[in-house]
């Protein structure tokens, strides 16, 4: 754990950690292998979530991507010459307990046993590709990216959707914020619903420990990007769309449109419709080869409803095309039959708040008519922002919302009764039954609130315990305010510089007060001035008066820069205006 910390902390400082090889844990492998046996003799001895958790610790898991190669390999070479026996020619316990969580070996295994009579095993390996994909669903729903399913590698997200007779429409990544996490999501027509939706799916613990790096810190020297993304991007397509959005977020958009365009060769819907938007948007004109509308007519072609979603608003409003509201009508229908009214009217809003917001609320109004809760939260909280004599309006509102189950609505309701309710008994009990409600989402804000209300007594006494183990339950999901709150209380335990790592994380994400805590640590612990000024100068454009104050005593003092009164006494002013005392002090003493 120690050596991790450091190579966390040469990360932070841009020292470069000497490269370690993985160590080999014998215990871990053969911990694994006893439950393997275990769960041999019963199924129900071992939980999914056990095996799981074993098997990242692991050296098999270093293996995974190879063997996973290799037994396909294998099972081509077998189909291909009918004297190979399949017992013979492929070892099945290599293929099905080091590489355990693969499911298409234990099909091929079950039917290769099933062939030579060998029931026994046969079963076995049938009710484990079972197991597993029913592991796989009780590790989320799939459809959040605080819900979405945890797999080893990719290929399982794969094998899931194909065992599950998903029409799939297309496939692609995304990366969460900073490049902190990565996602896989399948656009699937689900058969049994009539649906078409987004499945998502993430094996970030797993890219953590193949990095060989600490989970959740891969950000911390972009590694995700630069050893995952970046290595892969020439041979798989959705590593394209995970790099091509990343440099859509950070506006550089010909880049962007670039690697869309590749994807958009290879028939990919959502790749026509992402170039459709940068279009629509007037951005990296030169590599368009077409009309924004004809990006999303291909999208819609391939079977992607927010293509027809998107030639709908086109149609209403004559962008890139005639107004006409005959065709606007019929690609929203078109959408709808996969979806609901509702919900194409509110992803109209969504998308056109991309483009340009303009028309935002004609869609918005509309969503929220036909009894979208996300567009009816929208609205109520547009229609009461920066209005105190609205507060009642908005909780009477946020009431019904909540009650059906729209978690963003629990959090707010539940956190406006703490601040602006009456806070007698009944109010409080509301206010918990709210965040208690949310928390049970999963949802990263419903656990930071959960962990305020426990750090700071809102309902009882305080509980500092468990309103940690909230506050880490959403800095893994990668929630800035939480991973501040973490990087604090590690900064005065007895292992700083696990909060030096979680300060590091909060601070990809702008937070100023994670850059001011870096700041600290570099001119207090490490003398480190111009890594202390760098961070301290990433607060001060927000404003931070500490920051401001910290800042002016390095111009005075002439810690990392040059003494320069003239700066000094101007930062000191900004901090002071902020009323912290010790720069209106220093001010009067300059």
């Amino acid at each position: 754990m120690l050596l991790c910390l450091i190579i966390i902390l040469n990360t932070l400082t841009g020292c470069k950690s000497s490269a370690v090889a993985p160590v080999s844990n014998e215990e871990h492998d053969e911990k694994f292998t006893l439950l393997i046996q275990q769960y041999k003799k019963s199924s129900d001895a071992v939980s999914y979530k056990e095996l799981f958790n074993a098997y990242l610790s692991t050296s098999f898991i270093n293996m995974s991507a190879k063997l996973d190669a290799q037994y396909l390999q294998q099972m081509e070479t077998i189909s291909l010459d009918p004297t190979l026996k399949c017992d013979d020619f492929i070892d099945w316990q290599r293929y099905t307990v080091n590489n355990f969580f693969s499911v298409k070996p234990h099909l091929s295994a079950a039917s290769c046993y099933e062939s030579i009579g060998d029931l026994e095993q046969a079963q076995y390996h049938a009710q484990t590709a079972e197991f597993l994909i029913e592991g796989i669903k009780s590790s989320g729903s799939g459809e959040q990216y605080y819900t979405s399913y945890e797999v080893v590698l990719w290929d399982d997200a794969y094998d899931f959707i194909e065992l599950s007779e998903f029409e799939v429409i297309d496939v692609y990544a995304k990366a969460g914020d900073q490049y902190q996490s990565a996602y896989l999501i399948f656009v699937v027509n689900d058969r049994s619903s009539g649906q078409q939706r987004e499945i998502i799916f993430e094996n970030n613990r797993v890219v953590h420990r193949l990095l060989d790096i600490p989970y959740p810190f891969a950000a911390l020297n972009n590694s995700i990007e630069t050893k995952l993304v970046e290595p892969l991007i020439e041979i798989s397509s959705a590593m394209k769309m995970l790099q091509a959005g990343t440099f859509a977020s950070r506006g550089e958009w010909h880049k962007a449109a670039s690697l869309f365009s590749e994807v958009a060769k290879q028939q990919s819907a959502v790749a026509n419709y992402k170039l459709s938007l940068l279009c629509l948007k007037g951005v990296a004109a030169d590599v368009m080869t077409q009309e924004c509308s004809q990006y999303a007519l291909q999208s819609a072609d391939m079977g992607y409803l927010n293509g027809h979603a998107l030639l709908s608003i086109m149609y209403d409003h004559g962008l890139s095309v005639s107004k006409n509201a005959t065709l606007a009508d019929w690609h929203r229908q078109a959408a709808i039959q996969g979806s609901t009214a509702g919900q194409v009217w509110y992803e109209q809003a969504k998308t056109v708040r991309l483009i340009d917001g303009q028309f935002t609320n004609y869609y918005l109004t509309k969503a929220a008519s036909l009894g979208h809760l996300g567009a009816q939260y929208e609205m109520l909280i547009q229609d009461t922002r920066d209005d105190e004599n609205k507060i009642p309006k908005r909780l009477q509102g946020l009431l019904p919302l909540a009650e059906q189950g729209y978690v963003q609505a629990q959090i707010m309701l539940g956190r406006m009764l703490v601040q602006h309710g009456s806070h007698d008994s009944e109010q409080l009990l509301q206010a918990k039954y709210w965040i208690d409600k949310a928390a049970e989402s999963g949802e990263s804000s419903a656990h930071y609130l959960k962990g305020q209300a426990m750090q700071y007594g809102y309902f009882s006494e305080k509980n500092l315990t468990e309103a940690y183990k909230h506050y880490e339950k959403a800095a893994y999901q990668f929630h800035p305010y939480a991973q501040w709150k973490l990087g604090e209380y590690y900064l005065s335990s007895k292992t700083p510089l696990i909060g030096v790592a979680w300060n590091g994380m909060c601070a990809l994400a702008k937070i100023a007060g994670c850059q001011y805590s870096l700041g600290m640590f570099y001119k207090n612990n490490l003398l480190a001035y111009e890594k202390a000024y760098a961070y301290f100068n990433l607060a001060v454009q927000q404003a931070h008066a500490k920051s401001e104050y910290e800042l002016a005593y390095m111009y005075e003092r002439g810690l990392g820069v040059k003494i320069d009164i003239s700066k000094a006494r101007a930062l000191y002013q900004r901090s002071c205006k902020q009323n912290y005392t010790k720069a209106c002090k220093a001010l009067t003493n300059l």
